[in-house]
């Protein structure tokens, strides 16, 4: 969990829990730093979306036990619209789910074709070329989407469509980040949960990285911007009640040479 810090910011449910619903509802609809990563689309004017990579970002969850974190780039060199780009995600993301193995795993790479670092990066195992353990890369170079995966096999996920992702002004270093003028239509996925699938063992998200600045054009070499994301959803604990997860790791624009 290298610098990845979870805040569990609610307790049991009280005597009437349809009250503690609403006030837990009513908790999450924070203003977000920069524009709304839920606005299906930026303002007219905005650099055109043609993204060329997917992003996947698994994350285990367990209250007691912590979060592991794993995520790779893909490339979408054909058929790069919003289904294919989900059906891209899904693929992998079924094979890695069922069979408890990491992205840059050897039939992974083969049957997946991660994209492979172009530098190294600060993951203590040397070993991993087309995956990352950390949130230290977890920046982009280009337009992508990505799509988190919330995997918490125990218990059930409970995600709030209008409080799915959002941005602060300040990182987990007390150091100030940039506003948000690149992520937009943050939305849930609606998975089949029959058993064995997906949408047994978790929740997935989707969010579109136009790899924009300020004014709607694309950031240029010389950019570069920081960004501190919260991701939230709900936890249902079993006795101890619904808990709230909120998971911020920075991430950036500009930074590095992954897609």
């Amino acid at each position: 969990m290298h610098k990845l810090r979870t805040n569990l910011l609610a307790a049991s449910v009280a005597a009437d829990p349809s009250i503690f619903e609403a006030l837990l509802r009513a908790s999450t609809k924070i203003v977000s730093y920069g524009r709304d990563p839920h606005d299906v689309a930026p303002p007219a004017g905005w650099a055109p979306y043609q993204p060329e990579h997917i992003a996947i970002l698994y994350l285990r969850i367990d209250p007691l036990a912590g979060i592991d974190v794993n995520h790779a780039a893909y490339e979408m060199p054909t058929g790069n619209d919003e289904a294919s780009r989900l059906a891209k995600a899904l693929e992998v993301l079924t094979e890695k789910v069922k069979r408890e193995v990491t992205f840059g795993e050897q039939t992974m790479v083969q049957n997946h074709g991660p994209y492979r670092h172009q530098l190294h990066h600060p993951d203590p195992d040397p070993l991993r070329l087309y995956d990352s353990g950390v949130f230290d890369d977890f920046g982009f170079a280009s337009q992508n989407e990505i799509f988190i995966y919330l995997h918490h096999p125990r218990m059930n996920l409970d995600v709030d469509p209008q409080a799915l992702i959002s941005f602060k002004s300040l990182g987990n270093d007390g150091l100030p980040r940039n506003p948000n003028y690149a992520f937009f239509h943050a939305r849930e996925v609606q998975l089949p949960t029959a058993a064995g699938d997906l949408g047994e063992y978790g929740n997935l998200l989707r969010i579109e990285n136009y790899y924009s600045k300020e004014d709607g054009s694309l950031l240029q070499a010389a950019d570069r911007r920081n960004y501190s994301m919260d991701i939230r959803f709900q936890v249902n604990a079993g006795p101890a009640g619904p808990i709230t997860i909120l998971i911020d790791p920075d991430t950036g624009n500009g930074l590095g040479y992954e897609p």
